[in-house]
């Protein structure tokens, strides 16, 4: 008669495992979800997406999601839901700011080398432009510098404790954190907060 309790009590407490393991795999995954969002605003507005470099820049994440739906420990699914998947999606970010700079740069060469080409035939009578001239991609603007700033960094440099416990303390901080911010785009840099 017990271990027919037992049999039960263990099923019992599978049941409850499984069901919490599924709500931590779906909140992980949402979690992946909105990174994977993110990262593709980010490779949109680059102005040189592409089919494949989606596809290279999203598949680090999206692997992430995979690990997730096999996963059956609580706190490996908050490492991929954490750590693992922010530094994805930072050497995700790294990879895009690479490709823009050299898409920038090899746009720049072409125009370098059409200039001296317009110098060279300058001389010369010209034809109607060519179609060639009308196909060519917009410029991609060199990508700039991109500083983290920490809210956690700021709030330390100006408070002695760990709290907020006034309306001057919530003032002093949204300025501060506002004078960072500011000061990174006047030096013309992209932010990321921590």
């Amino acid at each position: 008669g017990q271990l027919h309790k037992v049999a039960n009590l263990v099923e019992t407490v599978e049941t409850a495992n499984n069901r919490i393991l599924d709500e931590k795999r779906n909140h992980a995954s949402d979690r992946i979800d909105e990174k994977i969002a993110q990262l593709q605003a980010e490779i949109l507005k680059s102005g040189i997406a592409t089919p494949d470099l989606s596809n290279r820049l999203l598949r680090p994440l999206q692997l992430i999601k995979e690990e997730l739906a096999v996963e059956t420990g609580i706190a490996q699914i908050f490492m991929l839901q954490t750590q693992t998947a922010q530094e994805k999606l930072e050497d995700s970010l790294f990879e895009l700011e690479r490709a823009i700079q050299l898409e920038a740069e090899k746009q720049a060469k072409a125009q370098r080398d059409a200039q001296e080409d317009a110098g060279d035939y300058a001389s010369k009578p010209t034809a109607a432009p060519s179609a060639d001239s009308a196909d060519k991609p917009a410029p991609v603007p060199m990508p700039k510098p991109v500083v983290e700033v920490s809210a956690t960094k700021v709030f330390n440099t100006l408070a002695s404790g760990i709290y907020l416990e006034r309306q001057e303390d919530v003032d002093n901080f949204v300025n501060a954190l506002k004078d960072e911010l500011q000061t990174a785009i006047a030096a013309g840099k992209r932010v990321r907060l921590k």
